[in-house]
């Protein structure tokens, strides 16, 4: 009766609902009238309420929904979608979806869940179905395979209500809580930590519950190590080509099923030399591939797998057999006509693949030309130039071969070079050039003036040849200047070039004068006079800081001038180069150089300039000497003539006596001084040669000397500002003795410094005697350097530790530090040695 009035109340509702809506009906058909009202996510209004059957019963689920608009129901179990089953049936209408499941069974436990969805939200409720009934193994134990040091999962679920217990049996004994430190009872099923090759065997699960028991068929665990590769062949191998004994290495544990090699991805057993039943190839297993020759054909990628049910490695490399490189045929010898083209062809083998060259007489190719990918050479219009040897070069890392093939380019007569003006010397033997070319080889005939030169036999004119050039032996301008053809002519054609001869002369100059000695402020002119053929080109040249200065026209102080004279026989040219004021910076080597085609020369002409005598270093101008010293007074003069210097003193002219001289530079010394040689002293300079009229002055300086006792030091009178530089230059090497003095002194100060000791460690013997260990300080280096005299270099020492704990310690500490004083004394007795007095004054 509930349920009726349940029917009838929703009737109701819904003829309600639709008599309001039916005006929005009419105006928009297709809609529902349950879609309209404001927007509202879908929610779930049913109860979700959880139901426990028995088998073979069935059950009713309902989901009822509400929101705008009308939201869609999904039903699931366990998260997926309901299976695809005769016994389960589905009917919706409006607001609620109810699913019957008929013939109720144990796999249709779990949870079912209700969704409600539309474009504003969704909603859902579960709903848990528990069939009574006996335990159903929904997840079978299967044979499972591990690693060791893994975790290993073997799965078990069932399901039944009341849930079952499942319960793990490892070769045929029950696993408990006490074994946990190894298995862990999981909702998957039975987790082996850590796995070892031990912990295999048989397993299977029992699910039990109030109903019933049943159990899984036995399954296997076995659980392997990983095979480990310990030696690998590497990534890259390179050889050569009929090696012998090679081994790509893949030594393996022992932890394998398979062990297989790859070549190229294709399984490798054994390979046989051709035509015979003995390996060339073969697996060494564990071990790895052995070769015992290896071919071209072996170059590939190998690799090597090892596996168990498991796991399994691999390791795979490149093998690269080097074979030399190989010219297996190249074109033959050959002759071509002048502008045709030709091929020639190089094939080659070798691995890595070799690189081609193609070289020209040795050199690389200059010309056009196109070398195709299979290494052919093309040039396609020949000339002259392209005839010679073509070099096939084909290299790899193994090394390079080489071939030839000769091209001769059939070509007329060409002259390649021939001068358009030749000069030769008269005199000399000269060669006329007249260089060809063109195959065959062309024949070449010499024509003078139109009229052909015969070469056949002796010849009145000295005319020669030399390959295709023409010798003169005597050149002469009357005889062999004139217009010289050439004609060269082969099969293909002849050609023919016309040069010029002049037979010139050498220049040479006949004169060359002027300024041998002139004063300064004069006017004064050099002239060089030349003679060849032609007229040679004159100029005058000087060095100037090691620079070759050519004198020009246009000069403040000099002026040259040129004029060429045809009056006598042989014509000549002079070139006059005139100072118009000379200067003592004037006097120098000048040089006339002559220039024509066939030559030049040079000839050296020196220019003096005199002037007055010049005192540059005079003497001081007073002189305090101590009696018995020796004096030297200073006096240099210049000039050109280079002046003579005399003395004169109180008693007139200095003639050279035992204690007066005076030297090459015009310095007076005066020996063993005595009171009578005080006076004044006058150093004259004279340029006036005999024979030599100049007029110059004679050019003086005096001085006065003071003979002073003998004790009184030797005392010069000069200016106030050379007198105060001599006290600054005294006082600083007086301070600079000071400082070196006071740094050795410290130094020597230093080394003489005790080296102090303590007691690091004490110890008493068995006997009562007591042990000390010492440590020596000592205190830093001091570094220093000054220029030593290796002769009065003092010996080194180096103190150490002093330890007495490891030999025969003295009785007591006082005999102890006697024997160290001993030591020290002996350094310091070194250290006072009179050598380092000899440093000291070294320093």
């Amino acid at each position: 009766m509930r349920h009726v009035c349940t029917i009838m109340t929703k009737i109701v509702r819904y003829l309600c609902l639709y008599l309001l809506l039916s005006p929005s009906l009419a105006a928009a058909p297709g809609r529902r009238a349950w879609d309209y009202g404001p927007p509202s996510p879908a929610r779930i209004i049913s109860e979700a309420i959880d139901k426990s059957v028995g088998q073979g019963t069935e059950v009713t689920l309902t989901c009822e929904a509400q929101g705008s608009p009308t939201p869609s129901i999904v039903w699931l179990k366990d998260g997926r979608a309901l299976p695809s089953d005769s016994r389960i049936r589905h009917h919706e209408n409006l607001y609620e979806s109810t699913i019957y499941i008929s013939d109720v069974r144990i796999t249709d436990n779990g949870v079912y869940e209700c969704k409600a969805i539309n474009e504003n939200g969704d909603d859902s409720i579960y709903i848990k179905i528990s069939v009574y009934g006996p335990p159903f193994i929904n997840v079978k134990p299967r044979d499972t395979v591990g690693i060791t040091g893994s975790d290993i999962l073997v799965p078990c679920e069932a399901t039944s209500e009341p849930v079952p217990v499942i319960t793990w049996y490892r070769n045929e004994r029950a696993l408990t809580s006490d074994d946990a430190d190894k298995y862990e009872f999981t909702e998957e099923g039975l987790k082996i930590k850590r796995a070892q090759a031990v912990d295999g065997g048989s397993f299977l699960c029992q699910a039990t519950n109030s109903e019933d028991s049943v159990s899984s068929k036995p399954v296997q665990v076995t659980v392997y190590n990983v095979p480990t590769i310990t030696h690998a062949l590497p990534s890259k191998t390179n050889v050569t080509a009929g090696q012998k004994n090679l081994l790509l290495h893949c030594a393996i544990t022992k932890d394998f099923a398979t062990y297989q090699w790859y070549r190229r991805g294709i399984p490798l057993l054994k390979v046989y030399y051709e035509g015979g039943n003995t390996p060339r190839i073969e697996t060494r297993k564990g071990n790895g591939l052995f070769f015992k020759t290896v071919l071209p054909e072996d170059q590939g990628e190998y690799s090597c797998n090892v596996s168990n049910p498991a796991a399994e490695a691999s390791v795979s490399g490149y093998l690269y057999v080097d074979v030399m490189p190989t010219i297996t045929y190249i074109s033959n010898n050959d002759e071509v006509r002048e502008y045709e083209g030709f091929w020639l062809d190089c094939l080659y083998e070798g691995e890595p693949k070799p690189t081609l060259q193609w070289k020209h007489n040795n050199t690389p190719l200059r010309r056009e030309h196109v070398i195709f990918p299979n290494g052919t050479l093309h040039i396609s219009s020949a000339t002259r130039f392209d005839s010679g040897a073509y070099q096939c070069t084909v290299t790899n890392r193994q090394g390079s071969r080489s071939k030839d093939v000769i091209i001769q380019v059939k070509s007329k007569a060409r002259i390649e070079n021939i001068p358009t003006l030749q000069y030769p010397i008269t005199g000399q033997r000269s060669t006329l050039i007249c260089e060809v070319s063109g195959f065959p080889f062309p024949s070449v005939e010499w024509w003078r003036n139109g009229e052909r030169i015969q070469l056949n036999g002796f010849n009145q004119q000295g005319f020669s040849k030399v390959g295709t050039n023409l010798v003169i032996d005597n050149p002469d301008s009357s005889d062999h200047d004139g217009l010289y053809t050439c004609k060269a002519s082969n099969d293909y054609g002849s050609d023919r070039e016309v040069t010029q001869v002049r037979v010139y002369d050498l220049p040479r100059v006949t004169r060359v004068s002027g300024c041998s000695a002139v004063t300064a402020g004069m006017e004064c002119s050099i002239v060089c006079e030349a003679r060849g053929n032609p007229l040679p080109v004159l100029s005058w040249r000087y060095k100037d800081r090691n620079e070759t200065v050519i004198a020009q026209t246009d000069n403040n102080r000099y002026y040259v001038s040129s004029q060429d004279s045809d009056s006598t026989s042989v014509p000549f040219r002079e070139l006059t180069l005139t100072f118009k004021r000379i200067s003592i910076s004037d006097s120098r080597t000048y040089f006339c150089h002559a220039e024509n085609p066939a030559g030049k020369t040079s000839t050296a002409h020196q220019v003096k300039v005199r002037y007055q005598a010049v005192i540059e270093s005079p003497p001081l101008p007073t002189y305090e000497v101590p009696i018995g010293a020796t004096l030297t007074i200073t006096c240099k003069a210049r000039g050109e003539p280079i002046p003579q210097i005399k003395w004169s003193g109180p008693k007139g002219t200095l003639p050279p006596n035992g204690r007066a001289t005076v030297d090459e530079n015009g310095s007076l010394i005066i020996m063993n001084l005595q009171n009578n040689d005080q006076g004044e002293y006058t150093c004259s300079a004279d340029n006036n040669k005999e024979g030599n009229k100049f007029d110059f002055n004679v050019v003086s300086s005096s001085t006065t000397v003071k003979v002073t006792s003998k004790d009184a030091p030797l005392t010069v009178i000069d200016n106030p500002i050379e007198t105060w530089l001599i006290v600054v230059i005294v006082i600083c090497v007086f301070v600079v003795c000071i400082v070196v003095f006071v740094s050795v002194k410290m130094i020597r100060d230093k080394s003489r410094e005790r080296h102090s000791y303590k007691p690091t460690q004490m110890t008493k013997s068995s006997e009562g005697e007591a042990n000390c260990q010492f440590e020596t300080i000592a205190p830093k280096p001091v570094m220093f350097q000054v220029p030593i005299d290796t002769s009065n270099s003092l010996p080194m020492y180096n103190l150490r530790t002093l330890n007495w704990a490891d030999k025969h310690p003295p009785n007591n500490f006082q005999s102890q530090f006697d024997d160290v004083d001993r030591q020290l004394q002996g350094l310091l007795k070194d250290l006072d040695n009179p050598k380092l007095d000899n440093l000291e004054s070294d320093i």
